[in-house]
């Protein structure tokens, strides 16, 4: 097969070591969130409840982007 791989995009490793895709990190028997993607999470959860203590949004929608968040 006559497969041509970018060098400096393409690296090849144990799938051990994980896969950092789509915002997490897929391990052989667990996926975790990137630490990245975490704190961009909490950050914007943040931000949505001083919106919500400033009364500018209702606790349904706060529960709503939660849920969003979350599944």
């Amino acid at each position: 097969m006559l497969l041509q791989l970018h060098p400096n995009k393409v690296f090849i490793r144990k799938f051990d070591q994980g896969l950092d895709f789509l915002g997490y990190v897929i391990l052989p028997h667990y996926r975790a969130l990137r630490t990245k993607t975490k704190k961009r999470l909490l950050r914007k959860i943040k931000a949505r409840h001083d919106v919500l203590l400033n009364k500018e949004i209702s606790q349904e929608s706060f529960d709503q982007t939660i849920k969003s968040y979350y599944g």
